[in-house]
C-alpha cells in the first residue's frame, strides 16, 4: 500500500515549497533548507482520538505509542540503539485529530532513518512484553492527568463546546479501563485501518523521489 521512498540530499541551497499526492494518496510536503546541517521530517496520519472506535478509549494512543516498539525488522532495543548511535531524534505523539511522527536526524543519515521510519509507521509487530510496558505507562499517565487542573479543565471545556454530541469525547489517552482490556489484535485491527497513505502526509525540508 505504501510506496517506497528514496531521498536525494540537494547539491545547490534554493527555497521553494512543494506539494504532490502520489497515486497512493499519500501528500508530500517538501521544502529545501541548506542552512543546517540536520534536517527534520514529520509524518501526520489521521489516527487520532476521535477514531477511537466506541467502547475503546484510547486506542489510538495506544496504538501510536507501540510504533517504536519492535517492527517486522528491527526490536524495540535495536530501534533506540540505532537512535541513540546516530544522532537521531525521533518523537511519536497521538493527538485528538492526528497521529504525528516527527524525525530530526543528520544530512548523511537520512536515507538510513528514511527507511527506518518506513518500517516503524507500516509494519509495527506489536510485542506482548512492550504491550504490558506501554499499556503501564499510560494507566500511570491517566492517573496523573486525573489530578492535573489543566487538563481536567481542558476536557471539561471540548465536553462543554461540543455538547451534546462531543467531537471529542474523551482524553487522547483514554480511561483505565478500556485501556486495560485492550488486546494485540485490538491494536493490529486499528492500525490496519487507520495506519493507510490517505490521507497520510510527510513534511520533509529535502528533495524527495519516489520509486
Amino acid at each position: 500500500r505504501w510506496n517506497r521512498v528514496s531521498v536525494r540530499v540537494p547539491g545547490a541551497v534554493g527555497i521553494r515549497a512543494t506539494r504532490k499526492v502520489l497515486p497512493n494518496g499519500l501528500t508530500l510536503l517538501v521544502r529545501e533548507n541548506g542552512a543546517s546541517p540536520s534536517v527534520a521530517a514529520r509524518v501526520d496520519i489521521r489516527a487520532g482520538s476521535a477514531r477511537d472506535p466506541a467502547g475503546m478509549g484510547g486506542i489510538a494512543n495506544f496504538t501510536a505509542k507501540m510504533l517504536d516498539r519492535g517492527n517486522v525488522n528491527m526490536s524495540a532495543e535495536l530501534i533506540a540503539e540505532v537512535l541513540d548511535s546516530s544522532g537521531t531524534e525521533l518523537r511519536i505523539s497521538c493527538g485528538r485529530d492526528r497521529a504525528s511522527i516527527e524525525v530530526r536526524m543528520l544530512k548523511e543519515k537520512l536515507p538510513m532513518v528514511m527507511e527506518m521510519i518506513a518500517w516503524i509507521i507500516r509494519e509495527p509487530v506489536f510485542p506482548a512484553r512492550e504491550i504490558e510496558r506501554v499499556r503501564g505507562r499510560i494507566e500511570v499517565s491517566i492517573e496523573e492527568a486525573l489530578h492535573d487542573t489543566i487538563k481536567v479543565a481542558v476536557a471539561a471545556l471540548y465536553g462543554l463546546v461540543y455538547s451534546p454530541r462531543p467531537l471529542y469525547p474523551h482524553s487522547v489517552a483514554g480511561d483505565r479501563p478500556p485501556v486495560a482490556s485492550v488486546k494485540r489484535e485490538d491494536l493490529i485491527r486499528f492500525h490496519d485501518t487507520r495506519y493507510v497513505p490517505a490521507p497520510a502526509s510527510i513534511a520533509h525540508p529535502l528533495d524527495i523521489s519516489m520509486a
